[in-house]
């Protein structure tokens, strides 16, 4: 969560303000802010279920468990706690837009807390190393159309290899090279790639192992 993400108790107070103020505007470019804001403004529209009676079924499921469960009487602490969420879910039921609503604000929550937020592309088509402190330094392009690409050399290197993603994140091509430089010329690549936007990688490699990778750089194809 980013440090001027709203916190969910506040979300009514945020979208009450007007629209061209910094937090509102926050709201509509944030993905986090604005699933919380959508999930609050169901939650707000839920609608009563016609006859609902939540009584009738506690009742029927009662005698269900009666007749088809045998259980010790319940304890007195059984019985404080199933009034608590006989009240809380009891509630929720006849409301059940309000339920799927908080449903939906609890998942929301879940899912962005444990979400992989980071920049960084998620590469298919190989199994780089997770380390990524290897690094890259900008592209050249010589006059003869040529870039040469660099990267930190590494310590424990024996060979590299550089590694070029389309714009699909699909590998489309690797060089192995024993230095930390490599020249990518026109013509090593498909054809039809010429001009596009391409992301680049380089591995290291120790005993045919890959020992540490870059994040990916971006360069135009020769």
């Amino acid at each position: 969560m980013k440090s001027d993400c709203i916190d969910i108790e506040r979300i009514g107070e945020i979208l009450a303000l007007s629209e061209n103020t910094p937090e509102r505007q926050h709201v509509e470019t944030c993905p986090r802010c604005s699933v919380l804001a959508a999930s609050y403004h169901a939650f707000l529209q839920g609608t009563d279920v016609t006859g609902a009676d939540t009584d009738d079924a506690d009742r029927r499921l009662s005698q269900w468990r009666q007749q088809h469960i045998e259980t010790p009487p319940p304890t007195r602490r059984d019985t404080e706690l199933g009034g608590i969420f006989s009240t809380i879910f009891g509630g929720l039921s006849r409301r059940p837009a309000l339920a799927m609503a908080a449903i939906v604000v609890i998942a929301a929550v879940v899912v962005w807390t444990n979400m992989d937020r980071t920049a960084e592309p998620v590469l298919r088509g190989n199994d780089t190393p997770a380390v990524q402190a290897l690094a890259l330094n900008a592209p050249v392009v010589r006059a003869d159309g040529d870039v040469v690409l660099s990267w930190a050399p590494h310590e424990g290197a024996e060979s590299y290899d550089v590694r070029f993603y389309a714009e699909d994140l699909f590998e489309i091509a690797r060089f192995s090279t024993t230095t930390h430089t490599f020249v990518l010329s026109p013509g090593q690549l498909p054809g039809d790639l010429a001009g596009s936007a391409l992301l680049w990688r380089v591995v290291v490699l120790q005993n045919g192992d890959e020992i540490e990778a870059s994040a990916p750089g971006t360069i135009q194809a020769p």
